[in-house]
């Protein structure tokens, strides 16, 4: 056979499998159960599907292969030929527009990633703290909103646990501490999910979106989604000795918001609740990007020396003087220095 001919016949086979690997339906990763990943049809339907050798994904090889939010397209049969009955197969996973992930060390994955993707394509942030138990904590807020500017997520603050300010000087003292978001523009929301507190409000915000929980172990992510998804998720108190919460949710799920207290969303709403997270690494963010996500630097770095200032340690720095002004508040400027020591580029 003359070598023209082998190559057209390559050629063929190759675009053969191109085409079969699109083959099948599109659909929406919304949990993982055993070892199988949950699959959401445009008909609404379940399927528990797995990915095979052939599956091809549109992300980069150091991400997670799936994550909960991933767009794919799959076939409800196991088409590899397996004796699984029931079993679908993911063909194809397409590229994310967002993500909420980690960095890991690729020596301890069998699969070598070094970014643990833990949900995608999101509308929203939502980024929960508490007023008690554990105290609120701007500096892992402060990284969440950092992030949240990154992936060009739309942010909402929530500030959880109301109900235990118990007099009005504790409320006053929440208050004075969180409203320095809602003066920066950030959307702030605070909330009690015991007395139903800030519900409404919550209600509006997810409403058409698809939204992610994320937060400090403890806040009452778990509670909030209980709450919203009319689900019995396990929680857990906040450790009396250390007061830090204890994780209770092993992996991310997505569930759809259909009405609740009498509240009927309008438009498709799902809400994504990740595991707990005690520190949020920010290693993909150069620190030339992380100086654009704190909103209240701009006006002041015009008057920098130098176009390229990080607003550390250069000289005639418009952002330190802002500072030392007080026009900057200085625990900002310092959780934005700690977030710039933990850069890696």
């Amino acid at each position: 056979m003359a070598k023209k001919d082998i190559r057209d016949r390559s050629r063929t086979r190759a675009e053969q499998f191109l085409s079969n690997r699109e083959l099948g339906e599109d659909g929406t990763v919304i949990g993982l159960k055993s070892a199988y990943f949950i699959i959401r049809a445009n008909d609404s339907s379940l399927h528990d599907c797995k990915p095979n050798r052939s599956t091809y994904s549109k992300n980069p090889e150091d991400e997670t292969l799936l994550c909960v939010g991933d767009e794919v397209t799959f076939k409800r049969t196991n088409a590899s030929g397996g004796n699984e009955f029931g079993v679908g197969v993911i063909t194809t996973v397409k590229e994310r527009k967002n993500k909420i992930s980690r960095a890991r060390d690729r020596r301890m994955t069998r699969s070598g990633e070094s970014s643990l993707v833990i949900a995608s394509n999101l509308d929203n942030i939502v980024i929960i703290a508490s007023a008690f138990e554990p105290m609120f904590r701007p500096g892992l807020v402060d990284r969440y909103l950092v992030y949240a500017g990154f992936e060009r997520l739309n942010p909402l603050i929530v500030v959880n646990k109301m109900d235990l300010c118990l007099d009005k000087r504790d409320h006053k003292d929440v208050i004075a501490i969180t409203e320095v978001y809602k003066k920066l523009g950030y959307q702030l929301l605070y909330l009690s999910v015991e007395t139903g507190k800030g519900m409404d409000s919550l209600f509006k915000f997810l409403d058409g979106k698809t939204s992610v929980l994320c937060g400090h172990s403890g806040v009452g992510k778990t509670s909030i989604m209980n709450f919203l998804t009319k689900s019995n998720f396990d929680t857990k108190d906040v450790s009396e000795r250390t007061l830090k919460g204890s994780h209770t949710t092993s992996n991310a799920m997505m569930k759809e918001l259909v009405e609740i207290r009498g509240y009927r969303f309008m438009n498709k709403s799902f809400i994504v609740d990740t595991p707990g997270i005690r520190e949020f690494g920010l290693e993909m963010i150069s620190k030339l990007e992380i100086r654009h996500f704190f909103p209240e630097f701009e006006v002041y770095a015009t008057n920098c020396q130098f176009s390229s200032c990080l607003h550390e340690s250069e000289p005639n720095c418009g952002v330190k003087k802002a500072v030392e002004d007080k026009k900057i508040l200085k625990a900002r400027y310092e959780s934005y220095l700690n977030i710039m020591a933990t850069a890696t580029n």
